[in-house]
């Protein structure tokens, strides 16, 4: 069944950073690996560039091109925490939309279950695609994972399979994107 379109509830997410209790952080590139945000696009797969507000944007072409995120922990987490992505519309009056693939890239990229309607896909075996009804929104989570021997970041990589400017039944219009990466855990089991 598919998710709905647009939320049931007038729950809006926090944009806000946020470490937690396990100073959880990703790695934002220095202002030697970022660009203007007026400057031109290089011919790259990703690249991160910071805009007029100071974010650290990343800028990605369409599938197969992977993008990759690091991140860490201050303080090591439990066992059983995982990282989920949750992709909603930047500007307040679309933050009600469930995002999803348009029409055209639903048909064409085809993906077991409900990561056939996500505009992310990430290269993790583990990653599972589900709509989550307390938020009304589609998610992927992956595992938590420790940095491996030698490093400061763990990091997985993703790649859209859609972008929010594709034709999408009269509602094409580029609109900012926003992914919120969130650190939980799983208290059952």
């Amino acid at each position: 069944m598919p998710p709905p379109k647009k939320l049931y509830t007038d729950d809006i997410p926090v944009l806000d950073s946020f470490e937690g209790l396990y100073g959880f952080d990703l790695l934002r590139p220095t202002s030697e690996e970022t660009q203007d945000g007026d400057s031109s696009k290089p011919n790259t797969a990703c690249y991160y560039f910071r805009d007029d507000q100071g974010w650290t944007n990343l800028y990605a072409k369409k599938a197969p091109n992977l993008w990759n995120l690091s991140y860490k922990c201050h303080n090591q987490p439990p066992d059983n925490c995982f990282l989920r992505l949750v992709p909603v519309y930047g500007t307040s009056d679309k933050q009600q939309e469930v995002i999803q693939r348009c029409f055209g890239d639903f048909m064409a990229l085809q993906c077991p279950g409900l990561g056939r309607y996500s505009v992310i896909k990430l290269g993790h075996s583990q990653a599972d695609y589900f709509y989550d009804p307390t938020t009304e929104r589609l998610c992927v989570t992956i595992p938590y994972e420790r940095p491996k021997e030698g490093c400061e970041y763990s990091q997985f990589s993703g790649k859209f399979m859609c972008f929010n400017s594709c034709f999408n039944g009269g509602q094409g219009s580029k609109k900012p994107l926003f992914l919120i990466i969130t650190l939980e855990r799983n208290l059952s089991g």
